[in-house]
């Protein structure tokens, strides 16, 4: 989840194409127009919002959104709300994120916290999900309409990995590609400020709990 969603793929798919098929499919049966999206791994509330109600929420539009949101600057309060050894971790996390080690964005990340970072070593998307448990403990109620991000660490990449990843993002930044959508069009935006001072570009994802 460090990387553009142009970046993702299907695990039935060739190893150097991105993610197409299905993209503009509805998220859920039945069809609903917005969502929102917790996690125990970040504080935040993430929300998505369907562009065309007809369709509702597309499995595209889940992803935009996820990568969209995690690449916005964080608030300097956020991270001194954590206990020290998640502010460790996360510090460590935004070294290595922009670092040269493979399976990182390394140097394009810029300067300056973002939400990606609290991620720390559960970078891989590993789905979403209706549970009942966690959003109770996350929001103090279950509500209608907000599903579970799940996050997985993911493992060393191996070198056939490193090179068909770089292949899709040489893809997705050559002149001829095109964003599928807003949200993916302003992730791509890179702006520099220190990790120290208060960055949020908050609108109206504010998390729930404190």
């Amino acid at each position: 989840m460090l990387f553009p969603t142009s970046t993702v793929q299907r695990s039935t798919d060739p190893s150097h194409i991105s993610w197409s098929k299905g993209r503009d499919a509805p998220a859920t049966f039945p069809r609903i127009t917005s969502m929102r999206i917790v996690s125990d791994t970040i504080p935040w509330v993430l929300n998505v919002k369907a562009r065309d109600n007809s369709i509702g929420v597309t499995c595209g539009e889940v992803i935009d959104s996820i990568g969209y949101q995690l690449g916005k600057f964080t608030d300097k309060h956020d991270y001194d709300r954590l206990a020290l050894s998640l502010r460790q971790e996360v510090a460590s996390a935004y070294r290595r994120n922009r670092s040269r080690e493979p399976g990182v964005p390394g140097g394009q990340l810029g300067q300056g916290m973002k939400r990606l970072d609290y991620l720390r070593l559960n970078m891989m998307f590993a789905g979403i999900e209706f549970n009942e448990r966690v959003v109770k403990r996350v929001c103090g109620e279950v509500l209608p309409c907000v599903f579970v991000l799940k996050c997985s660490k993911i493992l060393p990449m191996t070198k056939q990995e490193v090179e068909d990843r770089q292949t899709r993002l040489k893809a997705s930044n050559s002149p001829s590609s095109r964003p599928r959508s807003r949200l993916s069009s302003n992730n791509t935006r890179i702006t520099v400020q220190p990790p120290s001072t208060t960055g949020s570009d908050d609108d109206d994802d504010a998390g729930i709990r404190p």
